[in-house]
């Protein structure tokens, strides 16, 4: 499977992935996404168009929200050609969502079909929203075919730095930590927190010893550990690439983490409602869209911008069959390009993708608290709320502004206050202010985490 060779991972990988992981076939599925490596342009491009006439045939039929949208905007399935079809259809919002939700899931998919996850980040708001499980093999498959574009070998050893503690399993059993060592060979470093010394001579002398192939990391936390590395003057030897994903990378982080690993730094644009989106090949240009597995639009106004010029990003899905996400605007900009990349793989090219601004906070000691992680924990798993915003303004004090439905119970308040407290060290008073909008700053964007201690931000 995608170049695995002898018979012990064609072996032992299915059954794993398919009972431990619930990803079936993601063995088929590796084979298939290889394939289309090979193929030309205008393959991929059939590809996309029949594989999105699918999916919205299949949310015309079987979801009662998509069945009274289409019909509303006279928007036919058979008759679109190319994606520029898709801008009869208004975007799909996080508010439309959580509206929206059960009318979106298609009649079709039971249960036991499909899984709920949820997501927030740095938009402010919680949604919840279903996938189909085919979507976690396909999704597995189409990570590992972006770790290859790096020039990792399968399987090969990764160090993950990660600041999204939903993502953890506590307490793993024996027969995880077993599977950890002789089949995903994955060592992950929880973030999550305070990334004081004692925590970064940890992390450090846990990737001595484990000896990856690949560090792979949120660009925040990772630069903290590096900046540690460079200081201390420590040597981390065998690192083969540095896969940056879950924030935006700038050219400075990524100078920092070259240095620190050696290792060639690769972006990954990804998110969890639709996966992996765009990724960088060992010609660091631009990013190479996954075409075969998500249509990308870049709108101004609601409608499509040339080729070259910066706008909107909207997301389709073309795999999540039980609730599907057609023209969904994630909320970060971008810029499609119509030039071919050197390496010669068929996918077309995204550049400039720029996301939402956010600040880490920082603690009474100094150490800074990633803004992932304080979405996470006040977001991805806390009470449902509207939109929340929170603002640093001394190293004791948070103000936390929230908008819109629900709003905000006593209990809710109580969770947030101990939140803050138990997350940044040095917290004493948390505020609240409760606005029918939170205002975006003059620059038109919206800030989850704003931090206005000295030096607290990162230039």
């Amino acid at each position: 499977m995608f170049g695995c060779k002898g018979f012990y991972y064609p072996l032992v990988t299915p059954p794993y992935y398919g009972r431990a992981m619930q990803a079936a076939d993601v063995c088929g599925y590796c084979r298939i996404f290889s394939d289309h490596c090979n193929y030309y342009p205008g393959q991929i491009e059939e590809y996309q168009i029949l594989a999105l006439r699918r999916l919205l045939r299949h949310a015309r039929n079987h979801s009662p929200y998509y069945r009274r949208l289409f019909a509303e905007n006279g928007f036919d399935p058979e008759r679109v050609y190319s994606q520029n079809d898709l801008k009869t259809l208004p975007a799909l919002t996080k508010e439309i969502i959580n509206e929206h939700r059960k009318e979106m899931i298609a009649d079709d998919c039971d249960a036991a079909a499909r899984h709920e996850t949820c997501t927030g980040g740095t938009s402010g708001a919680k949604m919840r929203f279903y996938r189909d499980n085919v979507c976690r093999s396909k999704r597995l498959a189409l990570e590992w075919r972006s770790n290859r574009w790096t020039g990792a070998k399968p399987h090969c050893k990764i160090a993950a730095i990660w600041p999204v503690t939903d993502d953890f399993v506590p307490q793993r059993s024996w027969k995880q930590k077993v599977a950890d060592f002789f089949i995903t060979h994955t060592l992950t470093l929880n973030a999550g927190g305070a990334l004081d010394e004692a925590t970064l001579w940890r992390f450090t002398d846990q990737i001595l010893r484990f000896r990856p192939e690949t560090i792979r990391c949120f660009p925040s936390p990772a630069v903290a550990l590096g900046e540690f590395i460079i200081n201390k003057g420590i040597e981390i030897k065998g690192v083969k690439a540095v896969v940056s994903t879950g924030e935006p990378l700038y050219l400075y982080q990524r100078t920092i983490l070259e240095e620190a690993f050696n290792a060639k730094v690769f972006n990954l644009y990804a998110s969890r409602e639709t996966g992996p989106t765009a990724a960088e090949c060992t010609a660091h240009g631009d990013l190479h869209l996954a075409t075969d597995s998500v249509v990308v639009e870049t709108v101004k106004d609601g409608m499509p911008v040339k080729s070259g010029e910066s706008g909107e990003i909207l997301l389709t899905d073309l795999h999540n069959y039980a609730m599907p996400f057609i023209r969904y605007a994630v909320g970060d900009y971008g810029t499609l390009k119509d030039e071919n990349c050197s390496c010669g793989l068929p996918f077309p090219l995204l550049e400039n993708v720029v996301g939402r601004e956010s600040d880490n906070f920082i603690d009474i000691d100094g150490n800074p608290i990633s803004s992932i992680s304080l979405s996470n924990y006040l977001i991805d798993i806390g009470p449902d709320v509207g939109q929340m915003q929170i603002i640093q303004e001394s190293p004791t004090g948070v103000l936390v502004r929230l908008a819109g439905n629900p709003p905000p119970t006593d209990e809710t308040r109580a969770y947030y206050r101990d939140c803050l407290k138990r997350l940044v060290k040095g917290v004493e008073e948390v505020e609240f202010e409760v606005l029918e909008k939170i205002p975006p700053e003059e620059s038109g964007k919206y800030r989850f985490s704003i931090c206005r201690v000295h030096q607290c931000r990162e230039e």
